[in-house]
């Protein structure tokens, strides 16, 4: 193979420029503009390059028919402004300094992204492997996938041994590229880093530059990193480049291609592996000409963990909660050096913000890049919390060996997120799940969370109070004030008769009994619904009341060995507690139909004080109301949003343990 022959793809671009039109797939992008990228036909005029550039440019000049895009691996920002360069300069080829001797390997593996490989290979006589992704936010990478899209021809002009001895350029956030343009924001960094001309630089412009004057009329655009486009741009100001000797590619011993696996992702991609999802997305609907939207596709991913939010934990998200997670999100990423939130970000705000069942999902979410899941037997290998080797390897059929990247990528460092509620995978979760059934169906006594049945009571005593207030509200008497403030001064009756210059005061009078049994309910379902656990659990001290609760059903989230978590649909508390009948078999309370309501007319039958509180979203019906006038019960109802969502979620998490023995350890997996 020559090793400077460009490789065509066989997909070129209709005649015309205009690629065929395709609806849009994804919201991220409703506005995508016509493409207008084409190639020159055979044989035409090469058109001059401007001699001026918008002061935005993303174009560098080298020679009449060179133009250079300079760039920063792992960058999305600039992997915009090579799609922007494509469109403004409209090269018949492509030039890009990655190694001449996997050229080939690297335009196939492009070819089949969205699913991301890695190339390894090792030079004879060496053991060592070196390796390069198909990172989608790589600007490189770009270069290339837009060559093969639109049939332009790609140059590989790197030596194998092209990372050796480099450094990480030490540069500001490349967010601000997408202001300044590549060109500007390469001035401001080679006006500080000053970068120095090496051996390789020289055997990349010579080869540049051979293939520039050996085709005058082609127009090529070079992409290439910072330091590389300042070494270029200096060796093209000083005359056409020439070859340096000893610039023969060394024999390559083996090379191999193979997919990534899930878990090495995030150690070399440049953006969140599902964030570079979404970024595919918005691609296969997208002109070259627009920039990768990443603000909205950082907002898309937090949507989407809202959505998954919702269906799992059936809260949402409200409103101050998500300009306070933008907010801290933008203040970490700017006390951290960074002008945009990366996955640290995101994650601790999601957690601080929101709660840790939000920042557990965005977490799981933001580390999935769907196109490279693989079919694991073991879900623990995709956990993103989990310890991981910050290395990959290769097997070229000797024996797996270490494969170092072939250039230097940004640093990677491990942090540990702590979260309340961790759901296990699903080895333990099935394992977890069959104890659970076994002790449930022999017997094995279920029982509650001490804690937990604390909690709930103390806001049943707190909702009794509650009920009381409201009705003695309605038994106070306000009055002119003679000679005694009786309990205390009208505030609201003093302001408006204050022209007449007389107090008034509140008497308050005792209401005319207690309240007994209290309804909480957060949802209704048909008695009939099968996927429903409604049981009557009895007290264990003189400090608890009985209860009867509708719930999701047992042991479909398991939280720990004999610890099943549901939540509540709706309980009914009976205090003081005198074994209470089952209230679900109760044949005399099915005509009332739903779960709800047969919890509340089982509160009224049971009755024995002058009140029944209800908490829940709608008052109860006129015929609840019926059948209480009928007991002597009066009902009293509390709006349930009139309490906060984070006490209601609190409240309505519920742990049942399958057997007393589980309470033992049951503080290692519950915590709260």
């Amino acid at each position: 193979m020559n090793r400077t022959s460009p490789l065509k793809t066989q997909r070129p671009l209709p005649h015309g420029g205009q690629r065929p039109s395709r609806p849009p797939k994804n919201p991220l992008n409703p506005h995508a503009a016509p493409i207008t990228l084409a190639p020159s036909p055979p044989h035409a005029e090469t058109p001059a390059m401007p001699t001026t550039l918008p002061p935005t440019s993303p174009l560098l000049r080298l020679a009449a028919n060179v133009a250079a895009v300079p760039v920063l691996r792992q960058s999305a920002p600039l992997a915009s402004e090579v799609r922007r360069a494509v469109v403004q300069y409209q090269p018949t080829a492509l030039i890009v300094d990655l190694p001449q001797v996997i050229g080939q390997e690297i335009c196939l593996a492009v070819e089949q992204l969205p699913r991301i490989h890695m190339i390894a290979w090792r030079l004879r006589g060496t053991r060592a492997a070196r390796a390069v992704c198909t990172d989608p936010s790589d600007p490189r990478i770009e270069a290339i996938r837009l060559a093969l899209e639109h049939g332009l021809r790609v140059h590989f002009v790197d030596v194998a041994e092209a990372g050796e001895g480099t450094a990480l350029p030490r540069v500001p956030d490349d967010c601000a590229a997408e202001g300044l343009g590549a060109a500007a924001f390469a001035a401001l960094y080679w006006a500080a880093a000053r970068p120095e001309i090496t051996k390789r630089h020289r055997i990349l412009a010579g080869r540049i530059g051979r293939l520039a004057a050996r085709q005058p009329d082609q127009r090529y655009l070079v992409v290439a990193g910072l330091d590389e486009s300042a070494a270029l741009r200096h060796l093209f100001a000083q005359g056409a480049p020439e070859t340096q000797p000893g610039a023969e590619e060394p024999v390559l011993l083996d090379i191999e291609s193979q997919p990534l696996l899930h878990e090495h992702l995030p150690l070399v991609l440049g953006e969140i592996p599902f964030a570079v999802h979404l970024m595919e997305q918005w691609r296969a609907q997208a002109s070259p000409e627009e920039p990768y939207p990443m603000d909205l596709i950082l907002t898309g991913l937090l949507n989407i963990a809202a959505e998954q939010y919702r269906d799992e934990y059936d809260e949402e998200v409200s409103l101050t909660e998500w300009r306070t997670l933008s907010q801290f999100a933008r203040n970490l990423a700017i006390e951290r050096g960074r002008l945009r939130p990366g996955l640290y970000e995101l994650v601790t705000a999601a957690k601080g913000c929101v709660d840790d069942d939000f920042g557990a999902i965005v977490l799981e979410l933001a580390s999935r890049y769907p196109a490279n899941e693989q079919d694991d037997d073991d879900p623990a290998a995709h956990d993103p919390s989990r310890h991981r080797s910050l290395n990959l390897y290769v097997d070229f059929g000797d024996g797996f060996s270490r494969a170092d990247p072939a250039y230097p990528l940004y640093p990677v460092s491990e942090t540990t997120f702590s979260f309340r509620h961790r759901r296990p995978n699903q080895t333990q979760r099935r394992q977890w799940q069959e104890e659970f059934a076994d002790s449930f169906f022999f017997g094995g006594g279920i029982c509650s969370w001490p804690p937990e049945d604390e909690r709930i009571e103390a806001f049943f005593t707190h909702l009794r109070k509650r009920a009381l207030a409201q009705i003695g509200d309605a038994h106070t008497i306000v009055e002119e004030a003679r000679g005694s403030l009786q309990d205390g001064l009208d505030m609201r009756e003093t302001a408006r008769n204050w022209h007449k210059k007389k107090l008034y005061v509140r008497r308050e009078r005792r209401p005319p009994g207690a309240v007994g049994p209290v309804a909480l309910i957060w949802h209704d379902f048909p008695l009939a619904t099968p996927d429903l656990w409604r049981t009557t659990l009895y007290a264990e001290n003189s400090n608890e009341s009985d209860i009867a609760i509708f719930c999701a059903p047992l042991g479909q989230e398991m939280a720990g060995p004999q610890i099943s978590r549901t939540e509540y649909h709706g309980i009914l508390s009976v205090f003081p507690a005198r074994g209470i009948p089952d209230v679900w078999s109760a044949a005399a309370l099915y005509p009332w139909g739903t779960c709800a309501r047969v919890l509340i007319a089982a509160g009224i039958y049971l009755c024995t004080e002058k009140f029944m509180a209800i908490v829940a979203p709608e008052p109860p019906d006129g015929e609840l109301k019926a059948l209480a006038r009928e007991r002597g019960v009066g009902l009293i109802y509390i709006p349930l949003s009139s309490f906060s969502r984070k006490t209601l979620k609190r409240l309505r998490t519920v742990h049942i343990l399958a057997s007393h023995q589980a309470r033992s350890w049951a503080r290692d997996y519950i915590e709260g």
